[in-house]
């Protein structure tokens, strides 16, 4: 009888960390959904054309980075745009054409 009564106990606590598991993944899964949704707020649209200027954001200057030392490059030009505008190709004078992301970009100019 008292191994039946300890079986019963051990598959009710299972159960119930069970539950507990549930419980957290259901929670993990709102806050994840909540903070994307702040992030998503948060974020600027970039309105970019065909034949903008822009400046590249060059993230290695931020390691050295001095008071009066640029971190963009440029001024560069907009080729062509892609149809998701995750990335697009930017008119380089050494390299030629060039993809980046869009969110290295900072408009400047239309024309």
């Amino acid at each position: 009888m008292a191994a039946t009564e300890v079986g019963e106990k051990r598959v009710l606590q299972l159960q119930a960390l069970d539950e507990l598991r549930l419980s957290a993944y259901k929670n993990m899964k709102l806050y994840e959904e909540q903070a994307k949704a702040w992030h998503d707020s948060h974020l600027r649209k970039k309105e970019l054309r065909e034949g903008d200027k822009v400046l590249l954001f060059n993230s290695r200057f931020c390691l050295f980075a001095g008071k009066l030392k640029s971190r963009c490059q440029g001024p560069y030009v907009i080729k062509k745009i892609h149809p998701s505008g995750a990335s697009l190709v930017i008119n380089h004078p050494d390299r030629g054409e060039m993809m980046v992301n869009i969110q290295r970009l900072k408009s400047i100019m239309r024309e």
